[in-house]
């Protein structure tokens, strides 16, 4: 559980050893915080690296463990983990369930999860109509889905990303053939969490949408979403927005789509409700193998807590180092599990893809 660092850096430690990884992140991408919080920031403290930004981090992490072909469920959050003899059978909220030997909490200081719109009427609409997500994936199913020949598609929240959505929806809505767009970004504050760059350029083209007969325009608006109201002939259609502006005059505004880019919000979740020792958030820790309270649940990274415990990312790295070996214990059903170097190893090489497979006889 967890795609960040430590979690990718453990999915390469555990192929090492032969053992394959499902990965699960409440994020619709890999990356965790090193890609949330750090996505486009240096980073400088990473063993052999001058600097990189998350984003890059995340890339080579990646690239490092695709040999061991892991599995990736992302934009899904576990919401059951219950025993099953020495197994334990794991179910997310999107229905995916799996029956795994070991569990491995590498979700840094909880799941990120989109902080959401606090409105009326908003559920029948809830990932049809009202997103948070991917904005390409948004835009592909709009094309498809939008028909009418002016649509009006409402980002809320002041945060870099609303103002990034903003601009990029109004780039796109000008490529558009046969349709107009009309974006509005709104923020209950007149002031953006954006960069000055980014500011610049939403002003810049706020000012040309004005003055321009592109079919696709861009404002801003202060204020609030209250309230979204169903197309009168079919209640799974969003038609239009109650919002409330400056002044707390209430207003209504044709929308069709709603994308809600209100920052993310690290949370425990289910976890807590798991019977696991916890110390202020924090998982406990045996720091010879990162098992927790639970055999078979081990932790590693920013969830768990130990004496003397950084929370850094190479922390993370050692962690999930030393996991591997325990958690290949308990799946290989072994007592003790040989140690190899990459450089010399020639059962190693072979499964990082640098040669032919080993036979099993040569394996074992």
């Amino acid at each position: 559980m967890g795609a960040g660092p430590a979690g990718l850096f453990l999915v390469f430690e555990l192929g090492l050893l032969g053992i394959h990884a499902q990965v699960v992140d409440a994020l619709p991408h890999a990356g965790g915080q090193a890609a949330e919080l750090f996505g486009d920031k240096l980073i400088y403290d990473i063993p052999g690296t001058l600097a990189c930004t998350g984003r890059e981090l995340t890339e080579r992490l990646l690239l490092q463990c695709k040999p061991f072909n892991p599995q990736f469920h992302l934009g899904q959050l576990v919401q059951t983990l219950d025993p099953l003899g020495d197994h334990f059978k794991v179910e997310t909220d999107s229905g995916t369930r799996f029956v795994a030997r070991a569990v491995v909490l590498a979700s840094g200081v909880g799941a990120f999860l989109h902080r959401p719109l606090l409105a009326n009427g908003l559920v029948p609409f809830l990932k049809t109509h009202i997103h948070n997500g991917p904005l390409y994936t948004i835009k592909l199913n709009w094309k498809s889905s939008l028909t009418s020949n002016l649509a009006h598609v409402w980002v809320v929240g002041g945060t870099q990303e609303a103002v990034d959505d903003a601009l990029e929806l109004y780039e796109w809505g000008k490529t558009l053939e046969h349709q107009k767009l009309q974006v509005t970004l709104i923020h209950r504050r007149e002031t953006l969490d954006a960069s000055e760059t980014s500011t610049k350029a939403l002003q810049a083209a706020i000012h040309h949408s004005a003055n321009s007969l592109d079919p696709c325009t861009l404002r801003f608006v202060h204020g609030q979403i209250l309230h979204a109201h169903a197309h009168p002939k079919d209640p799974k259609i969003l038609e239009r927005v109650e919002w409330i502006d400056s002044e707390g005059v209430t207003q209504q505004s044709h929308c069709e789509a709603i994308i809600v880019d209100l920052g993310l919000s690290p949370q425990l979740g289910p976890i807590a409700t798991w019977g696991l020792e916890m110390q202020k958030k924090q998982l406990p820790v045996n720091q010879e193998d990162y098992a927790t309270s639970t055999p078979g649940i081990f932790a590693i990274g920013d969830i768990i807590t130990y004496p003397g415990k950084k929370k850094l990312i190479v922390s993370g790295f050692h962690e999930a180092t030393l996991a591997a070996y325990g958690i290949a214990k308990r799946v290989l059903n072994k007592d003790k599990i040989p140690f190899e170097y990459t450089s010399a190893s020639a059962l190693l090489h072979s499964r990082l893809g640098l040669t032919e497979p080993l036979s099993d006889s040569k394996v074992h």
